[in-house]
């Protein structure tokens, strides 16, 4: 997340005066993909001096609190003013320790509330009394959704003048250039074998069951014995790749229901799409999947889930469908695969919402803005 998306805010952040630095779990090979690893020299190419805490992804409280002891003396050592936390695990080590090490902006840059409404009742109370509880540690917060928005209003996680509501982490437009859409959505054909007259269904997601990927792949397998003019992918890798394989492989239809893996090239797939669908409950902040593909044209059928109904107008820019509830989902795509002329007017608007309200040089200036105003009452 650090390097494909804060790299932008770090740079105008230093254009504006500061200093920057990043603190993250491991020092090297940030992000492995199958082609390539994103490593430190991404932030050393921009400037942005880069340490290592020892949590990686744990709860181990023996960890934690090692790693917070880590981090605080960091801190105290380069005299840090400002703190920003990303991500529900991050942040909790990250206002902890700069509170311990006496640092007086400590701001949450919430990518998604744990206590989102795709949780049940005790989950959602148990990760509420969690966020609750950061609060006394929380000076500023930015959030990316209205449900995130309201609920920390309402319920005090930080003073109201230091709560902001940005528009995401934006989009590099110029990826998702439209006119070569023709020529690639031949050349994905071509490598996966897809034949010319088939439509093309498209999710991209962690394989995981709060992306809906399930249900997603139980659409797309009933929709197969319905009809012959469609073919589906799931782009992403994560722990249900085997099971979602052999639900595919026991249905028969190998063929044009295709599991592609972790790809490094999204964009150029989303291009070759019809349609694009995320029937996600996972605790979104506000989902990019669903925003690459508005900007590459495409008709986005998602849920009512938070960070995804933000971005997405029902019948205006996509679809929006109840959280869990396949019958819809299929009646949906459906609706889609039949009506070639919503299709494009979805996609036509998508795109062009996109390119209004979540471009990533825009996002960017709205994001440093929230951060200066954070600490601006502080100083």
């Amino acid at each position: 997340m650090l390097v494909k998306f804060m790299i932008p805010v770090m740079k105008e952040q230093m254009r504006q005066g500061h200093d920057v630095c990043v603190c993250v779990s491991v020092h090297k090979d940030l992000c492995m993909t199958q082609s390539a690893a994103l490593s430190v020299s991404k932030f050393e190419e921009a400037g942005v001096d880069v340490y290592a805490h020892g949590l990686n992804r744990s709860i181990n409280p023996v960890q934690m609190c090692k790693a917070i002891y880590q981090v605080r003396q960091l801190l105290k050592e380069h005299a840090v003013d400002v703190v920003i936390c990303h991500s529900v695990l991050g942040s909790v080590l990250g206002r902890i320790s700069a509170w311990l090490a006496g640092v007086r902006h400590r701001i949450y840059f919430c990518h998604g509330l744990a206590c989102g409404p795709g949780e049940n009742k005790l989950s959602w109370i148990v990760k509420y009394s969690l966020e609750r509880f950061m609060a006394m540690f929380t000076t500023g917060m930015l959030v990316m959704n209205r449900y995130d928005y309201r609920l920390s209003k309402s319920h005090n996680f930080v003073k109201k003048e230091q709560l902001f509501m940005t528009s995401g982490m934006g989009i590099d437009v110029s990826e998702y250039d439209v006119s070569d859409s023709g020529t690639i959505k031949k050349d994905i054909y071509k490598e996966l074998g897809i034949s010319s007259d088939k439509k093309l269904v498209i999710c991209v997601a962690r394989l995981i069951a709060k992306k809906g990927v399930r249900d997603y792949i139980c659409a797309a397998i009933d929709i197969c014995f319905k009809r012959e003019d469609v073919c589906f992918l799931l782009v992403g890798d994560g722990p249900l790749m085997s099971v979602l394989t052999h639900s595919i492989a026991k249905a028969g239809v190998e063929d044009r229901v295709k599991l592609l893996g972790w790809r490094d090239d999204v964009a150029r797939v989303s291009k070759a799409a019809d349609i694009f669908v995320l029937p996600s409950y996972y605790p979104e902040g506000l989902s990019i999947a669903v925003l690459e593909a508005m900007a590459a044209g495409k008709a986005v059928i998602t849920t009512n889930n938070r960070g995804c109904e933000d971005s997405v107008k029902n019948n205006v820019t996509g679809i929006v469908i109840p959280m869990r509830n396949l019958p819809q989902l299929v009646k949906s795509i459906t609706r889609l695969l039949d009506n070639s002329r919503l299709r494009e007017s979805l996609g036509k608007n998508a795109r062009a919402h996109v390119l209004d309200h979540y471009t990533l040089a825009y996002c960017t200036r709205v994001i440093v803005t929230c951060l200066n105003n954070c600490i601006k009452p502080l100083c």
